[in-house]
C-alpha cells in the first residue's frame, strides 16, 4: 500500500519524491525484487492489478496533464505516461553496509542496484576528518585552554583509530567482530563532554562542602584563645555590677512602700469618684432614652422637608379649593408659626422664599404650651383627616408638612419631659468634674513618686542586665569552649582525612579533563573486548604522547582506576554481594559501562551473568518486565514499560534486532505542544517516562552485531572471566564444607556493608551541618550535640568495621584454604567452555557446571585432614566433570579435552610456560639450514631441533650436540623404533632432566607423527589413566543424571542409530512400546511432535525425536517447550522423559545444550574400544546357543569364537577407515546393526549344526561379507578387500585355540584366545593394547606413519583453533602500525585484492599457448601413413581429443583470470563464480571452476599450475613430433582412451578382435633408467607402449628380485620404473604369484561410479609380480595401489 502511494505521488501527481531505503528495513528479501524493478523499468509488476480506485485516480490525475500536451488519452498511453512520470520524479536512495555477505550477494540476485545506481562508496573517516570534527564539538568546553583542546582532539582521533586496530587484532586472535563507527565517534565525545560537567559537578560539591566544613573547624580553633582571654576579662566586671545592683535594690524598697501607701488612698477615691460617675451616666442615659422617642420623628420630617421643592409648594398653593386635609395642614403650620391660619395667609406665607428655611429651623426647643395642646385637640388628634397616609395621597408638600406639624408637636412633649432630667445631669456633672480634679492632682502626685520609683527600677534593671550579660557572656565563653573542645577533639581526625581529601579532590579536580576522557572513551568503546583487551587500550591511550609529556591533566597510569573513577563503593558492593555480580574487575567495569552509556547495553552473556544482576537489582528497586524477541507481547509489554518508567529486559537475541525498537534504542523522545514527553512506538505516540530502563541480553558467546545494530546500542561483554568463577565457586565450596564460615560470612558482609553505609551516611550528615550552620558554630548546640552523638555513633561503627575486617580477614584466610578448588574447577569450565569453538554441540551452561560441581563437591569421599580433604576434591572434580563432559564428546575430541585439562593446570601452577604452550601449537618459524649427514634425522628434524634449542637454550640447550654424539648410541633407536620414545627418560641423561611437558614438545619436533600418543602418555602421567581410556557409557549411568524436565540428547556421527539401544534400555526399565514414542522430524512433523509431547508430559511415557537437524525452522520452538519444562516443572508428569538425536548443528537450541545430558553415538575409536563396546551390550545368554541346556555342547564353543572373531572383523574394518585410502576407496558407515544382523545370522547357521566338521564356511562367508557388509560396498576393489580380510577370520584355523592368532604377523600371545564365559572376555578385551599395531589391519608401518600424522596434525590444529591467534605476533603487529603510521602508502603489505591480481597475472604469464592442430600435421601424416586404410591410428586420435581438453581448459583459465582481474578493478561484476576463484587463488586452491574442465588432481594452486604445464609440455611435444618413445601417464585427462588406444592399435595391427585383449606388464627396471624416458635409443618397434609416471602406494618395488617388498619406514609413495604395457590374449593369471594391483589417477582413489561400473578415477589393473612368502591377500591388505600422480 505504501509502496502504491509512493508511485502515485511521483507519477500521477508528478511530484519530485525521495525514497531512502535501508538494508536494516530489508525483512524480506523479496522487497529488493521490487527495488530492482523500479530501477530497471520505474514499475512494479501486478502492484495496480485489480486496484481500480487507485487506477482511477491515475486517470483523474493525468488526464488533464495529458489533453495540455495534446497526448492521445487511451489506457496503454495513460500507464505509459505514468511509469515515464515515475522515472523523471523519483529518485531512490538506497542505504546499504557493505559489511559481510549480503549486499554482495544482492548485487548478484538484483544487478540494477550496480547497472541503475550510481555507487557512492562512504569509506572510514580520514583523520582529518576526525580532527576536525572533534576540535569543533571540543570547543564549546569552558574552562579548558585552547592548547589542551588541540591534545583532546588528537586523543579522539588516536582513541578512534586505535580502537580499529585492537578491533581487527581481537578478530584475527579471538575471531570476534567489533566495529567503529562515526558515530561511535560523535557518541563518544557528547559522552565526554557530558561526563565531564557532571564529573565536576559532583567533585565539586564535594570538595566545596569538605572546604567549608574544615573552614568551620579551622575558625572554631582560631576561636578558642580569643575566648579565653574574652572570659578573664569579665570576671571585675561582674563583680562591680553585682555590688551596684544591691544598693539601688535597698533604695528602691524605701521609695516603693510610700508610693504604695499613697497609691492606696488614691485609689480608695478614685472608687467614689467612679460611683458618681456611674450614676450621671445612667440620668444622662434616660434623657438620651426619651429624646430617642421624637428624634426619629423629627429626623423624617426635616427629611421630607429637605425633598421638597419650589414646584410642590406652588403645588398647593395653587389649588383653589384644597382639600380639608391640606387646609387644616397648613392651619397647623401657621399655628406654629404664629401666622394667621385663614387659607389666604397661608397661601402668603408659602409664597416666601424662607418659608421652607423657616421650617427647617424652627425653634422647636421654645414650642408654646397653649400652642401644643390646641395642636394636639384640634388637628394631630384627628386621625381620619390629619394622618401622614391620608396626606400622601392628596399632596407631597402636604405630606411632608403634616409630618412637620406631628413631629414638632411630639418632640415638644418629649423637650418637657426631658428638662428637669437635663437640669439634674447638669448638676451632676458639675460635682463630677469638681470630684475628678481633686482625684488628678493626687494621681499626680502619686505618679510623681511612681516615677522616682520606676526611674530608681530602671536603674536597677540596667544594673541587672548588664550583670546577666556579663554572666551570660561569661557562661557562653564557657560553654563555647567546652563546644570547640567537643568539635575540634571530636573531629580532629575527620579534620585530617578530610584536609587529605581535599587534596586528593583538588588533584582528581584537576586532573578530570584527562581521566574522564579516558572514561568516555571506556564507556564508548570497551565494551565488547575482553579484560585483557580493555587494560591494553588504556594502557595504549594514556601512553600516547598528549598524555605521556602531561599536555593533558590526568592521574598516573598506575594509578588510574575507571571503576574507582566512574563507580561508588558502595553501590558495587552491594552489586556483588546482594544482586549476584561477579567480584572480578571485568564485570564491574563491565556493570558501569551499563550504567555511564548513553545508549542502552547489549549485554553478550553466555552464562546468564548479567542478567540475573539485572533481574536481582531491579526486581529489588521496581518492576521487571522480561520478555524475548520472539514473543508476540513484546510491543505491549514495551508500552507498558515506557508508560510506566519500568525496567524491561529483553532475554536471548539473537544477532538481529527488531526495526520496531528503533526509536527506543535511539532514544527518539520528544515534547508535545502540551510539554508531555512522547516516544513513538508502532503507529501511535505515548508517553515516555523518563525512569523507563532497557537491557538487553543474549546467550550467543560469539555474535556478529553488524555495525547498523551496534551504533544503536552500547555492547557490553559479560563473558565470566576465570577470576569472577573461582569467587563463585569458591563460595559454593566453603557453603559445602564450612558452612558456619559461610554462614558468617554473610551476615558479616550484610553487617559491614550497612556499617559502611551508615558511616557514609554519617560523615555526609556532619559535613553537610557543618556546611549550613549559620553564624558562629560553636552556638549551634543542635549541631554540636548532633556532632558529638554521630561522632560516637560513628566511633562505635567504625570499631565494629576494624572489629568485622579482621573477621573478614580471618574468614578469608580461611577460605582460601578452599581457593585451589574452585580455582581447580574454573579452569575445567573454561576448558568445557572452549570444546565448544571445536563442535557447536559441546555447549553446557554455567548453571549446569554449578549444578554438577555442587554434586561433585557433596558426595565426594570425607576427610578429617584438610590437606587431604582438599586433595580429593581436586582429583574427584576433575575425573567426574571430566567423565561427565565425555560422554558427549565424540572420540577423536575426549583426548584433546584431556590433554587440555592437563596444560591448563600446568599453565596454571606454571609448570608449563605460555611460550612453551605456544611454542608447541605453533612450532617454530626457523630458517632451513643444512642438516648433518645423519641417517634417520630428516632436515625438517634437525631444524626443529636447532630452532628449539635457540628458543628455549636454558632448556634444551646442547640438544644438537646430543643429537650428534650420542645417535648410535641413543637415537638411533628413537629414531627407528615404534616405542622406544616412550621411555627415552630412563635411557638418556640429557632427557631425564625435561618435565613431561618439554618431552612432548621434543617428541613433535623428532617425530610428530607420535604426538597424539604422546599426549595420550602426558595425560596418563599428570592426570591418570582415566583420563586417557574410558569405559563405555551406560544409559542407565546417564538416565540418573536426568529429571523429568532434563533432555537427554544423541549427538549423532555419521551412520549412527541409538534406536535399538533405546530401545532395549527402555524395555529394561519397563517403558515398553506403549508407553516409549519415537518421531523423526523432518517437514511437516512439528505439530505431530508438539502433540506428542505434551501427551508424554502429561502422562509420564518417553517421547524420542529423531533427526532434530532436519527440522531446522522447528528449532526454535523445540526451545520455547523446553523452556516452558523447565520454568513449569508441576505441568511435567515425574516419569516423562525427553530424548532428542541430532547430528551436529550450529542451529540446535542454545539453552537446550546448555541444560541437556549429551551423549554422542559413534563407533568407538581402536579395536579394543570397540569390542568393549560391541560385548558391553551382550549378556551371558548371547553368548550360549541354548539357555536352557543344562550342559555345554562342542558348538556353544564354536559359537562364542566365531562370534568374537566377527566382533573382531567388525572393529577391524570400522577401524581401517582411519588409513583413508590405503583402508578402503571409500568411507563405508559400517554400524552396530550390521554387527547385530551378523550375530543373528551366525547364531542361525551354528545353531542348526552339530558337529564343527559341517560349518558351511563358505556360506557364512558370503552371507555375512557379501551380502550384509557387503552391501553397503559400492567399490569392487574394496569388496574384494572385506572379503579378504573376512576369509582370515572365517576359516577353520579359528578353531585351534593354541595356533590360531587374530594377527599372523603378531609373535607374541596378546592377540591368541581362548574361550570362556563373558567375563573372560571382557578380561581379554581389556588385556588388548590400547593402540593398535598396524599388523592387526594388515597394514604397514607407513600407514600407521600417515595415519597417525594425520591425526597429529589434526589433534594440534584443532586445539590450535580454540586458541587466540597469536597474540604476540598481533602486539608486535600493532605496535609496528602505530609506530609506522605515518610512513608513506607504499610500505605497507600488499592487499588481498593486489595479491590475488599479481597471482592472476603470474598465472596467465606462466601459461602457454593454446595447442593448434596446425602443429600436428606431420604427426598426423605420420600416423596416417602407419595405417593400411590410410586412416590415423587409435592412439593419435586420442591425441587430438585430448588437444581439445587441454584447449578447453586453457581458455577457461585464461578467461576466468582476466575477467577477474577486471572485476577487481571494477570494470565488471563480482560475479559468484570470479568470488569463488577469487577465495580459492588467495587460499592457494585450484578453483572450482577450472575443475570442472580439469583432469583429476589433488594438487595445491602453484604445484597444478606446474604439473599443468608440464602436461601441456608433453602433449605439444607429442603434437609437433610425432609418438614419444615413451608415455608419460600421468599426463592424460583420460587416461582409458589411451588404453583403449594401445589395444586398439594392436587389434588392427594383428587383425585380432579387441574384446580377446587385455595386457601383460613388464616392469623394465634392468633395461632403462629414468634418464632413458626421453631417449631416442629406446625401441619404437615392439609391441604396446612403454609407460612411466607411476608411483606405488603402499609397498616398494625390488629392482634386484622384480617382486613387490614392503615399504621402508617412512617411504610413503615409491616411484615405479618403466612399465612395458603389451597387448596380449587374454591369458590366465596366477592369484597366488601375480597381485592384481590397480591403477587410480589420484591418491583419494575413490571416484563417480562411471556407467562400466567402475570408478572414474581407477584406470586399470596391473598384474605385479610378489615374493613367494606374501601372496597376494598379504597386498590386498596393504591396500598397495598405483598412482598416476602424487598431491604435490
Amino acid at each position: 500500500e505504501d509502496l502504491r502511494e509512493l508511485m502515485i505521488v511521483s507519477g500521477a501527481q508528478r511530484k519530485q519524491t525521495v525514497f531512502l531505503f535501508n538494508d536494516t528495513q530489508i525483512i524480506d528479501e523479496r522487497f529488493l525484487e521490487d527495488i530492482n524493478n523500479i530501477l530497471n523499468s520505474g514499475e512494479v509488476p501486478n502492484l495496480f492489478d485489480g486496484e481500480q480506485e487507485h487506477l482511477q485516480r491515475i486517470d483523474d490525475a493525468l488526464h488533464p496533464y495529458m489533453k495540455e500536451l495534446d497526448m492521445a488519452i487511451t489506457p496503454d498511453a495513460t500507464w505509459n505516461e505514468f511509469v515515464s512520470q515515475i522515472r523523471n520524479n523519483l529518485h531512490l536512495v538506497l542505504c546499504f553496509s557493505p559489511v559481510g555477505d549480503a549486499f554482495r550477494r544482492r548485487c548478484r540476485m538484483f544487478p540494477s542496484l550496480i547497472n541503475c545506481c550510481t555507487i557512492d562508496w562512504y569509506s572510514q573517516w580520514p583523520k582529518q576528518a576526525l580532527l576536525s570534527v572533534s576540535h569543533h564539538f571540543l570547543s564549546e568546553l569552558a574552562d579548558i585552554e585552547e592548547e589542551t583542546k588541540q591534545h583532546l582532539s588528537q586523543m579522539c582521533q588516536f582513541v578512534h583509530a586505535s580502537v580499529h586496530t585492537q578491533s581487527e587484532r581481537f578478530y584475527a586472535e579471538l575471531r570476534r567482530k567489533v566495529y567503529t563507527t562515526p558515530k561511535s565517534y560523535l557518541d563518544m565525545i557528547a559522552l565526554y563532554i557530558g561526563m565531564l560537567s557532571s564529573k565536576r559537578q559532583e567533585l565539586g560539591a564535594r570538595r566545596n562542602t569538605l572546604c567549608t566544613g574544615l573552614t568551620k573547624l579551622e575558625g572554631a580553633n582560631k576561636t578558642v584563645a580569643t575566648l579565653q582571654e574574652e572570659l578573664k576579662a569579665l570576671q571585675p566586671q561582674l563583680v562591680s555590677k553585682q555590688q551596684e545592683a544591691t544598693q539601688l535594690l535597698s533604695k528602691i524598697a524605701v521609695d516603693q512602700a510610700e508610693a504604695d501607701a499613697v497609691k492606696e488612698r488614691v485609689e480608695a477615691e478614685a472608687q467614689i469618684v467612679e460611683k458618681q460617675a456611674e450614676e450621671t451616666r445612667a440620668v444622662q442615659q434616660d434623657a438620651q432614652n426619651d429624646l430617642d422617642r421624637a428624634l426619629p420623628a423629627l429626623e423624617a420630617a426635616s427629611n421630607a422637608l429637605k425633598a421638597l421643592n419650589k414646584s410642590d409648594i406652588t403645588e398647593v398653593k395653587s389649588m383653589a379649593k384644597p382639600p380639608a386635609g391640606v387646609v387644616m395642614v397648613l392651619e397647623a403650620v401657621m399655628i406654629l408659626l404664629k401666622e394667621k391660619t385663614s387659607w389666604d395667609n397661608a397661601k402668603k406665607v408659602m409664597a416666601s422664599v424662607s418659608f421652607l428655611s423657616s421650617l427647617q429651623e424652627f425653634d422647636k426647643d421654645h414650642i408654646a404650651q397653649k400652642t401644643v395642646e390646641v395642636l394636639k385637640k384640634k388637628y394631630t388628634s384627628d386621625v381620619e383627616n390629619f394622618s401622614v397616609e391620608r396626606m400622601q395621597k392628596v399632596s407631597v408638600a402636604a405630606t411632608a408638612l403634616c409630618k412637620w406639624v406631628h413631629a414638632m408637636v411630639l418632640y415638644s412633649e418629649v423637650s418637657k419631659t426631658v428638662e428637669p432630667k437635663r437640669q439634674r445631669l447638669q448638676q451632676m456633672n458639675a460635682e463630677l468634674d469638681k470630684a475628678n480634679a481633686e482625684l488628678t492632682e493626687k494621681r499626680t502626685a502619686l505618679q510623681r513618686i511612681v516615677d522616682k520609683v520606676d526611674a530608681l527600677k530602671k536603674q536597677c534593671d540596667a544594673t541587672l542586665a548588664e550583670k546577666q550579660q556579663l554572666e551570660f557572656e561569661s557562661n557562653q565563653c564557657l560553654q563555647r569552649l567546652e563546644r570547640a573542645e567537643k568539635l575540634t577533639v571530636g573531629l580532629a581526625a575527620e579534620q585530617v582525612r578530610w584536609s587529605e581529601q581535599e587534596k586528593m579532590l583538588q588533584k582528581q579536580i584537576s586532573d578530570l579533563v584527562g581521566d574522564v576522557f579516558i572514561a568516555a572513551a571506556f564507556v564508548s568503546y570497551a565494551g565488547p573486548f575482553t579484560g585483557e583487551y580493555r587494560q591494553h587500550l588504556v594502557s595504549q591511550w594514556m601512553n600516547n604522547e598528549c598524555f605521556s609529556s602531561d599536555k593533558i591533566a590526568h592521574s598516573d597510569l598506575q594509578h588510574f582506576s575507571f571503576v574507582k573513577l566512574m563507580g561508588n563503593a558502595v553501590q558495587i558492593k552491594q552489586w556483588t554481594d546482594s544482586y549476584g555480580l561477579p567480584s572480578d574487575e571485568v564485570s564491574i567495569e563491565s556493570a558501569i559501562i551499563s550504567r555511564c552509556s548513553e545508549r542502552w547495553p547489549l549485554m553478550i552473556d553466555p552464562q546468564n551473568q548479567a542478567k540475573q544482576w539485572i533481574k536481582n537489582m531491579e526486581r529489588n528497586g521496581g518492576k521487571l518486565h522480561c520478555v524475548k524477541m520472539d514473543d508476540a507481547n513484546l510491543l505491549r509489554v514495551l508500552e507498558v514499560a515506557v508508560r510506566n518508567g519500568e525496567a524491561l529486559l529483553i532475554e536471548d537475541i539473537g544477532e538481529h534486532l527488531d526495526a520496531a525498537l528503533d526509536s527506543i534504542l535511539n532514544r527518539a523522545v520528544f515534547k508535545s505542544s502540551g510539554g508531555r514527553l512522547l516516544i513513538r512506538l508502532g503507529d501511535s505516540d505515548i508517553d515516555y517516562d523518563p525512569g523507563f530502563r532497557l537491557y538487553i541480553s543474549t546467550k550467543l558467546s560469539n555474535p556478529h552485531y553488524l555495525p547498523e545494530v551496534a551504533i544503536k546500542v552500547t555492547l557490553i561483554n559479560f563473558t565470566v572471566t576465570r577470576h569472577g568463577l573461582s569467587e563463585q565457586l569458591l563460595a559454593d565450596v566453603v557453603k559445602h564444607e564450612r558452612p558456619e564460615i559461610d554462614e558468617k560470612r554473610t551476615l558479616l558482609i550484610a553487617q559491614m556493608a550497612e556499617d559502611k553505609a551508615q558511616l557514609q551516611h554519617i560523615e555526609e550528615t556532619i559535613l553537610k551541618l557543618l556546611s549550613e550552620s549559620v553564624g558562629n558554630i560553636l552556638d549551634d548546640v543542635q549541631l554540636i550535640d548532633t556532632l558529638q552523638s554521630s561522632k560516637q555513633t560513628s566511633a562505635i561503627i567504625k570499631q565494629r568495621v576494624a572489629d568485622s575486617e579482621l573477621t573478614e580477614q580471618q574468614i578469608e584466610e580461611t577460605r582460601s584454604k578452599y581457593r585451589c578448588v574452585a580455582q581447580r574447577a574454573s579452569i575445567l569450565f573454561f576448558v568445557i567452555s572452549s570444546m565448544a569453538l571445536i563442535d557447536p554441540m559441546y555447549q553446557y551452561s554455567l548453571s549446569y557446571f554449578a549444578k554438577l560441581f555442587n554434586s561433585i563437591i557433596e558426595n565426594a569421599a570425607k576427610s578429617d585432614e584438610l590437606e587431604q580433604r582438599l586433595q580429593i576434591l581436586q582429583t574427584e572434580l576433575t575425573a567426574q566433570i571430566y567423565t561427565n563432559i565425555c560422554r558427549g564428546l565424540f572420540e577423536r575430541h575426549k583426548l584433546i579435552f584431556s590433554f587440555l585439562i592437563g596444560c591448563m593446570i600446568q599453565l596454571h601452577s606454571q609448570r608449563i610456560s605460555q611460550s612453551e604452550w605456544m611454542y608447541f601449537l605453533r612450532g617454530s618459524n626457523h630458517t632451513q639450514q643444512a642438516s648433518p649427514a645423519l641417517q634417520a634425522i630428516s632436515s625438517k628434524a634437525w631444524n626443529d631441533a636447532l630452532d628449539l634449542e635457540h628458543q628455549f637454550d636454558a632448556v634444551f640447550g646442547g640438544l644438537t650436540q646430543n643429537l650428534v654424539q650420542q645417535f648410535n648410541s641413543f637415537w638411533r633407536s628413537y629414531f627407528d623404533e615404534e616405542n622406544a620414545w616412550k621411555s627415552a627418560a630412563d635411557n638418556n641423561a640429557w632427557m631425564s632432566k625435561l618435565s613431561h611437558f618439554q618431552r612432548l614438545m621434543l617428541l613433535k619436533a623428532l617425530k610428530p607423527e607420535k604426538v597424539q600418543f604422546g599426549i595420550a602418555q602426558f595425560v596418563e602421567e599428570t592426570l591418570g589413566a582415566h583420563f586417557v581410556s574410558l569405559p563405555p557409557t551406560k544409559l542407565q549411568a546417564v538416565f540418573r543424571d536426568t529429571d523429568k524436565t532434563t533432555p537427554i540428547i544423541f549427538v549423532l556421527s555419521t551412520g549412527a542409530d541409538p534406536q535399538s539401544v533405546l530401545q532395549r534400555f527402555a524395555k529394561e526399565m519397563g517403558y515398553f512400546e506403549s508407553r516409549l514414542h519415537v518421531l523423526s522430524l523432518g517437514q511437516g512433523q512439528g505439530v505431530k511432535a508438539e502433540k506428542l509431547l505434551q501427551s508424554a508430559m502429561k502422562q509420564g511415557h518417553w517421547l524420542c525425536l529423531q533427526n532434530c537437524h532436519l527440522a531446522k525452522s522447528w528449532m526454535p520452538h523445540l526451545e520455547k517447550l523446553v523452556i516452558a519444562m523447565d520454568e513449569k516443572p508441576e505441568s511435567v508428569h515425574a516419569d516423562f522423559r525427553l530424548w532428542l538425536t541430532s547430528m551436529p548443528c550450529d542451529y540446535f537450541p542454545v539453552p537446550v545444550l546448555q541444560n541437556g545430558v549429551k551423549l554422542t553415538n559413534e563407533p568407538p575409536r581402536g579395536i579394543r574400544a570397540n569390542l568393549m563396546r560391541s560385548y558391553a551390550s551382550l549378556s551371558q545368554q548371547d553368548l550360549e546357543l541354548q539357555t536352557h541346556a543344562e550342559s555345554e555342547s562342542e558348538m556353544d564353543v564354536v559359537y562364542r569364537r566365531l562370534l568374537f572373531t566377527l566382533s573382531f572383523f567388525h572393529a577391524v574394518i570400522q577401524e581401517r577407515r582411519k588409513f583413508g585410502a590405503l583402508g578402503f576407496n571409500k568411507a563405508y558407515e559400517f554400524n552396530d546393526s550390521d554387527l547385530e544382523t551378523s550375530m543373528t545370522i551366525l547364531r542361525m547357521f551354528v545353531s542348526e549344526i552339530a558337529e564343527r566338521a559341517h560349518i558351511p564356511w563358505q556360506a557364512l562367508r558370503y552371507v555375512i561379507g557379501q551380502i550384509n557388509y557387503g552391501g553397503r560396498v559400492t567399490d569392487d576393489w574394496d569388496r574384494r578387500c572385506l572379503m579378504t580380510i573376512l576369509d582370515s577370520y572365517y576359516t577353520r584355523a579359528v578353531l585351534d585355540a593354541h595356533s590360531y592368532s587374530l594377527v599372523k604377523e603378531s609373535s607374541d600371545d596378546s592377540y591368541r584366545f581362548s574361550d570362556g564365559a563373558l567375563t573372560y572376555y571382557k578380561q581379554y578385551i581389556e588385556r588388548l593394547p590400547l593402540h593398535d599395531d598396524p599388523r592387526v589391519f594388515g597394514m604397514h608401518q607407513n600407514a600407521n606413519i600417515t595415519h597417525q600424522a594425520q591425526e597429529s596434525n589434526t589433534m594440534i590444529d584443532t586445539i590450535l583453533s580454540i586458541q587466540p591467534r597469536n597474540p604476540a605476533e598481533s602486539a608486535q603487529q600493532n605496535k609496528n602500525e602505530n609506530e609506522d603510521e605515518e610512513q608513506d602508502e607504499a610500505a605497507k603489505p600488499k592487499t588481498q585484492d593486489e595479491m590475488v591480481s599479481d597471482l592472476a597475472a603470474e598465472i596467465l604469464a606462466s601459461l602457454p599457448a593454446v595447442l593448434d592442430m596446425k602443429d600436428g600435421e606431420q604427426t598426423f601424416m605420420d600416423a596416417r601413413a602407419s595405417t593400411q586404410n590410410g586412416m590415423m591410428d587409435s592412439l593419435t586420435i586420442f591425441l587430438v581429443q585430448e588437444c581439445e581438453k587441454f584447449n578447453r581448459l586453457l581458455t577457461t583459465v585464461s578467461s576466468t583470470l582476466q575477467q577477474l582481474q577486471a572485476a577487481i578493478i571494477g570494470q565488471v561484476v563480482m560475479s559468484a563464480t570470479l568470488d569463488d576463484i577469487y577465495n580459492d587463488l588467495l587460499n592457494n586452491k585450484v578453483p572450482s571452476e577450472w575443475k570442472k574442465v580439469c583432469y583429476p588432481s589433488l594438487k595445491p594452486l602453484k604445484s597444478w599450475i606446474v604439473d599443468l604445464n608440464a602436461r601441456l609440455s608433453f602433449i605439444g611435444n607429442w603434437l609437433l613430433h610425432g609418438k614419444p618413445h615413451t608415455y608419460w601417464m600421468s599426463a592424460f585427462f583420460f587416461q582409458q582412451g589411451f588404453i583403449t588406444g594401445i589395444l586398439q592399435n594392436h587389434a588392427r595391427k594383428y587383425k585380432l578382435a579387441i574384446d580377446s585383449l587385455s595386457f601383460e606388464f613388464v616392469i623394465r627396471n634392468h633395461e632403462y633408467s629414468p634418464q632413458d624416458i626421453s631417449s631416442s635409443a629406446l625401441p619404437t618397434d615392439i609391441d604396446g607402449v612403454l609407460v612411466y609416471g607411476m608411483y606405488l602406494d603402499g609397498a616398494k618395488w625390488n629392482d634386484s628380485t622384480g617382486t613387490l617388498q614392503d615399504a621402508n619406514i617412512g617411504e610413503l609413495y615409491y616411484k615405479m620404473p618403466i612399465i612395458h604395457f603389451v597387448p596380449t590374449q587374454q591369458q590366465q593369471h596366477h592369484k597366488s604369484v601375480l597381485y592384481e594391483c590397480p591403477l587410480y589417477k589420484t591418491s583419494v582413489r575413490a571416484g563417480v561410479l562411471s556407467t562400466t561400473g567402475q570408478s572414474t578415477n581407477y584406470i586399470l589393473p596391473i598384474h605385479l609380480p610378489t615374493p613367494a612368502d606374501k601372496d597376494h591377500t598379504y597386498w590386498i591388505k596393504r591396500g598397495v595401489a598405483l598412482l598416476t600422480q602424487l598431491n604435490d
